[in-house]
């Protein structure tokens, strides 16, 4: 019983931590885009948008059912799922939705153990 309420209380606790992470991209990501379009060789700029990518790749991973660690980005993590044949649903449709901008881009950047 006890066990349950835990599992339970830490799906509550990734849920929120996902929204709240959520909500603070969509206030900064208008801004940020803007720069990133003004200075699109700028290495700070692609440096930051990788270290959010990879604190969301944290976030998401516990609702995925995944054990992702932080070190790679989202496209990464899901392209080696991808390449390893066995995806789960929500890498299946990133990885289609990417394939849109960029052909082949979870498999071309899937991380390599």
């Amino acid at each position: 019983m006890i066990a349950k309420l835990l599992e339970y209380a830490r799906l509550a606790l990734g849920a929120v931590l996902v929204v709240a992470a959520f909500l603070l991209l969509v206030r900064a990501t208008p801004y940020f885009l803007a720069l990133a379009l003004l200075f699109l060789r700028w290495n700070y700029v692609r440096n930051v948008v990788t270290a959010m990518d990879k604190f969301c790749a944290v976030l998401i991973a516990p609702l995925a059912g995944m054990s992702w660690d932080g070190s790679n980005t989202i496209s990464s993590e899901c392209g080696a799922q991808l390449l390893a044949g066995n995806p789960c649903f929500f890498c299946r449709t990133l990885c289609k939705v990417l394939t849109f901008f960029q052909t082949k881009h979870c498999e071309k950047y899937a991380r390599t153990n």
